[in-house]
C-alpha cells in the first residue's frame, strides 16, 4: 500500500505513542515521522476507499511510488510531514541514511537525463452550458425569464440561433472574426491608423457607438477595413500600406491655408507632430551609440508562472541596466521603472484609448541629468573620436547620427565656439578629455529635433 495523507493537528501529533528505535522512515523516497505516517495511512485509506466506492463504484488501487497526491502535497520539501535535514542524522538509522543518499543521487541523475520541461501556458476548458435568467431587481435569489445565449441584436440582428452547447466562446470567436462583422476590422484598422497618425479616423477608438464620435473619413475607414480583410487580416500589410501613403509622408509644417481650413487637423491636411515613445527614445539612443543588443526572442527572467512572485528576480528590470530592446524587458505593472512612467508608458492596469501625452519638466531634467543619458552621450563621444580627428567633421557626424541631417554653417560655428569655451572642470566625467564632446552629444540628444518627429 502506498501511503496517503490528511491534515494532522499539533495536538493529535503530540498524542501519538512513543516507539523504540529511529522515529523516522522513508516513504516514496521522502523522510516522514514514522508514527505520523502510519496514522495518516490508515485514516486516509478508509476515507479514500469510501470516496472511490461512492463516486466510481470501486476501491482505489494504490501502487508504490505512484501516489502523486501524497508525494507532492504531503512530502515535498515544505510539506507538513517532512523532517529538516539538520535533524535527519539524529532520527535515522545508518541503513536509512545510506538508502536516502542513494535515492537522492539517483534522483539527480534522473533530472540530468530527463528532457527539458516543455513550455506551459494557461488555458480554459469547456464546461457544461449554464442557462442564464434575468435577475429581477438584480437579486440572484429572484430569477426571472430565461435568456437565450446569443449576441447583441443591434449588431448581429434578431434572427439568431441560440447557443445551447458549451460556453459559447468558440461561437463568439467565429462571430468576431467573420469578414462580414461590422466592427472588428474597422476597430483594428482605426487603432493602427491612430498609432501612426496620433488620432484615429474615429477619434473615440474605444467607443464606436452612439455616444462616440463619427468617423472623419467614413469611406476611407470602410475601404481600409475591406482591404484589411481581403489581405488576410495581416497587420503587417496594413502597416506597410499606411506608411507608404502620401498622408503619412506629409510634413508637419502648417501653411496659412491649412490653418484657416483645418486648424485642428481633423482632415489630416498635414502630419501631426509627435514625440517619440519611450521605447523609441531608449532603443534609438542604444542604436546610435552602437551598444544595443539585437538578439531576437528569449527572456531575461527565469522561472515559471508565479514562481517567486514577489522576489527581486521576478520584478521589473531597470532599463538602464540592460542593452536589450525595450520590448524584451520584463515588466511588472505594480513597479514600473521610473523611466517608463516618466515618458507616458502605457498603463496596463486599466483600459484606455491610448497613452497620455504629457510635457512636464521632469522629462527635460531626465534628459539633462540621468545616468542613462550620460552613458549614451559618453559612448557617442568616444565613437565620434574613433571615426574622425577633425572637429568640423565630427560635428557633421554627430548631426547625421542623432538628427539625420547635416548642420548648417551657423550651427557648425556655434558648436565650435561652444567646444572652445567649454570648461572641463565643470564636467563630472572622469574622462575629462572628451567631456566637451559628451556635453555636445547630450545637447543634441535633449533637443526637440531628436525627441519629436516632424
Amino acid at each position: 500500500m502506498t501511503p496517503t495523507t490528511t491534515l494532522l493537528t499539533v495536538e493529535e501529533f503530540m498524542q501519538l505513542p512513543e516507539t523504540d528505535g529511529p522515529k523516522a522512515e522513508l516513504i516514496d523516497g521522502v523522510v516522514v515521522a514514522k508514527e505520523m505516517a502510519n496514522w495518516v495511512h490508515e485514516k486516509l485509506k478508509i476515507r479514500l476507499t469510501r470516496y472511490f466506492a461512492i463516486h466510481f463504484g470501486e476501491e482505489p488501487q494504490f501502487e508504490v511510488g505512484k501516489n502523486r497526491f501524497f508525494a507532492e502535497v504531503a512530502l515535498e520539501k515544505l510539506g507538513p510531514f517532512t523532517i529538516s535535514e539538520a535533524a535527519q542524522d539524529e532520527l535515522f538509522s545508518q541503513a536509512s541514511r545510506a538508502r536516502l543518499t542513494d535515492l537522492r543521487a539517483a534522483r539527480e541523475e534522473l533530472k540530468k537525463a530527463s528532457p527539458p520541461e516543455p513550455e506551459m501556458a494557461c488555458g480554459v476548458a469547456e464546461g457544461a452550458s449554464v442557462e442564464q435568467h434575468v435577475l429581477i431587481r438584480g437579486t440572484p435569489g429572484n430569477p426571472g425569464d430565461a435568456v437565450p445565449k446569443q449576441f447583441l441584436q443591434i449588431i448581429a440582428g434578431e434572427q439568431q440561433t441560440p447557443i445551447k452547447q458549451g460556453s459559447g466562446r468558440l461561437e463568439l470567436a467565429k462571430w468576431l472574426a467573420d469578414p462580414n462583422h461590422p466592427l472588428t476590422a474597422r476597430v483594428i484598422v482605426n487603432r493602427i491608423w491612430q498609432y501612426h497618425f496620433g488620432e484615429g479616423l474615429v477619434r473615440t477608438p474605444n467607443n464606436f457607438g452612439k455616444l462616440g464620435e463619427a468617423p472623419t473619413h467614413p469611406e476611407l475607414l470602410d475601404y481600409l477595413a475591406k482591404w484589411f480583410v481581403d489581405g488576410g487580416w495581416s497587420i503587417k500589410k496594413m502597416h506597410r500600406l499606411l506608411m507608404l501613403s502620401s498622408a503619412y509622408q506629409m510634413s508637419s509644417q502648417i501653411t496659412k491655408q491649412q490653418m484657416e481650413g483645418d486648424p485642428a487637423n481633423r482632415l489630416f491636411s498635414r502630419f501631426n507632430r509627435r514625440r517619440l515613445d519611450v521605447e523609441e527614445i531608449r532603443d534609438g539612443l542604444l542604436a546610435i551609440d552602437g551598444s544595443i543588443d539585437w538578439t531576437m526572442g528569449g527572456t531575461l527572467q527565469s522561472g515559471f508562472g508565479t514562481d517567486g512572485e514577489n522576489s527581486e528576480d521576478r520584478l521589473s528590470i531597470d532599463p538602464s541596466t540592460s542593452k536589450r530592446r525595450t520590448v524584451y524587458l520584463p515588466l511588472r505593472r505594480s513597479n514600473l521603472p521610473s523611466l517608463l512612467n516618466l515618458f507616458d508608458f502605457g498603463d496596463a492596469t486599466t483600459p484606455s484609448e491610448g497613452r497620455a501625452g504629457t510635457n512636464v519638466a521632469p522629462q527635460a531634467l531626465f534628459m539633462m541629468n540621468s545616468k542613462f543619458i550620460a552613458d549614451r552621450s559618453r559612448e557617442l563621444a568616444r565613437k565620434l573620436a574613433a571615426v574622425d580627428a577633425d572637429d568640423r567633421r565630427r560635428i557633421v557626424d554627430a548631426y547625421l547620427w542623432m538628427l539625420d541631417r547635416k548642420p548648417t554653417e551657423e550651427e557648425t560655428q556655434d558648436m565650435l565656439k561652444y567646444m572652445n569655451a567649454y570648461d572641463p572642470k565643470a564636467a563630472r566625467s572622469p574622462d575629462s578629455q572628451w567631456s566637451a564632446w559628451q556635453s555636445l552629444c547630450r545637447i543634441l540628444i535633449s533637443s526637440n529635433e531628436f525627441i519629436y518627429v516632424d
